[in-house]
């Protein structure tokens, strides 16, 4: 649960400042991001974080989420509960690689591609707080992780009724 719950969140972080530049410059793809970090720093660092957070990096709830679900195999005891391990940290090595690609893109335009360089085009007000918002509670749900972890899992024991 808290897996679905911290993924949710980030996911609609991350799908957000992907329609934020969308909406704002009309770029669909990875490689005509270049330079756009210098651009829009507020959606690109939000989104830089909310990559951090879904790969697992600590402090973000990604990390706590595929901790808990690791823990949780590997106290199970059973072989494939050691496959499923390895899948999550396959998984998060993939989404690293791919994620990380659209930072580097729009943080560190390359000599090839003339990056996209000028004023700030920051979307409007009502696309970039509700990005801060969602950032903050990103790092909310990572750094204060044990509590939530605790209600949810009183709830799937079938306590707080």
């Amino acid at each position: 649960m808290t897996h679905m719950l911290a993924h949710g969140v980030i996911k609609i972080t991350l799908f957000f400042c992907v329609g934020a530049v969308l909406c704002k410059t009309g770029i669909e793809y990875v490689h005509d991001l270049s330079g756009m970090g210098k651009r829009m720093p507020v959606t690109f660092a939000v989104f830089t974080i909310g990559s951090a957070a879904i790969v697992g990096v600590p402090p973000f709830p990604g990390f706590v989420s595929k901790w808990n679900l690791a823990s949780a195999a590997v106290s199970f005891g059973h072989p494939l509960s050691y496959a499923g391990v390895a899948a999550l940290l396959i998984s998060a090595l993939l989404t690293a690689l791919y994620l990380f690609l659209v930072v580097f893109t729009a943080n560190f335009p390359s000599k090839e591609v003339k990056p996209l360089i000028g004023r700030k085009c920051e979307a409007g007000l009502f696309m970039t707080v509700p990005l801060v918002i969602l950032c903050v509670m990103m790092t909310v749900l990572g750094l204060f992780g044990g509590p939530l972890t605790e209600v949810l899992t009183e709830i799937a024991k079938g306590g707080m009724r």
